[in-house]
């Protein structure tokens, strides 16, 4: 992914440097406060970097004022500069710098750490959602308990639950457990994790009739949690299908040596996902 930064600062030749020697989507913008802003409003960066090099006072103040709107946007504050420069600015700004270069540095070990920090950052927002969505279905579903014991219709949700299967998917892509949510929506009662921690946690108090999970992901792998799932009696008779978009015959092999009950090979296909967990839970 290539990300958008907005510079600013009197450090020319590093901003030269980014913007003619990084993949960084680049824009400049002036010291005004205005323009500034503006650059935030409507360039919307991933990240601002100040490159400072004897600045002015003024300037200092109107960079830190800032503080407020990049919070706002959640747009990540980079300073690079030399030492003592940081450190000065560091005293005056305090918790206004995310992520502090200092100088001598290459544009490539300056490129390297904005892309490494921005993605720590990515990845902590998508799990932090998947465990939003995880949350927000088990309060929705609590939510629908004490309504139907309130009005009286206890057994008819016995009954429904009875009827409508649930089916845990585990899958370290978002979009992915999006996408299975979205195929099944319509026969099962679908919760994601976007870990295999996650999981294993929402089994310690909660049932499933069938797991769909995803054979490569990072932590815990699939095959890390599928041992797990067996070692406990609770969990240990649940159907599992392994998603994966591995098509090497012998990693194949392998998924096949735990005796899963099923695998499915990414891109997932809408009507060979739903015949699987039919032919298993109907």
């Amino acid at each position: 992914m290539r990300y958008k930064v907005l510079l600013a600062g009197r450090a020319k030749t590093v901003i030269d440097d980014i913007f003619f020697h990084t993949n960084f989507i680049c824009q400049n913008t002036s010291m005004r406060y205005d323009d500034i802003v503006n650059h935030v409003r409507y360039f919307q960066p991933d990240v601002f970097i100040y490159c400072i090099r004897a600045e002015e006072k003024d300037d200092l103040v109107r960079v830190i004022s800032l503080k407020g709107l990049l919070v706002e946007k959640e747009i990540p504050f980079v300073l690079i500069g030399d030492s003592d420069e940081c450190t000065n600015f560091a005293k005056m700004a305090y918790n206004v710098v995310n992520l502090m270069l200092t100088r001598p540095i290459s544009v490539a070990v300056i490129e390297g750490k904005i892309n490494r920090y921005l993605e720590v950052i990515e990845k902590k927002k998508e799990e932090e959602s998947a465990q939003e969505l995880l949350e927000k279905e088990d309060l929705e579903q609590q939510i629908l308990k004490q309504e139907e014991i309130v009005s009286g219709k206890t057994e008819q949700l016995e009954t429904l639950s009875v009827r409508r299967k649930h089916i845990l998917t585990v899958d370290d892509d978002p979009r992915m457990l999006k996408l299975v949510k979205e195929y099944l929506k319509e026969d099962y009662d679908v919760a994601t994790a976007i870990n295999g921690k996650l999981a294993l946690k929402f089994l310690e108090t909660k049932t499933t009739d069938l797991v769909l999970l995803d054979y490569e992901m990072p932590g815990q792998n699939g095959a890390e949690v599928l041992q797990e799932l067996r070692k406990q009696k609770a969990t240990s008779n649940i159907p599992i299908v392994f998603l994966t978009g591995l098509d090497d015959i012998e990693k194949v092999r392998e998924i096949l040596k735990m005796k899963p009950q099923g695998y499915l090979l990414k891109p997932i296909d809408h009507d060979k996902l739903v015949a699987a967990i039919k032919g298993l839970i109907g």
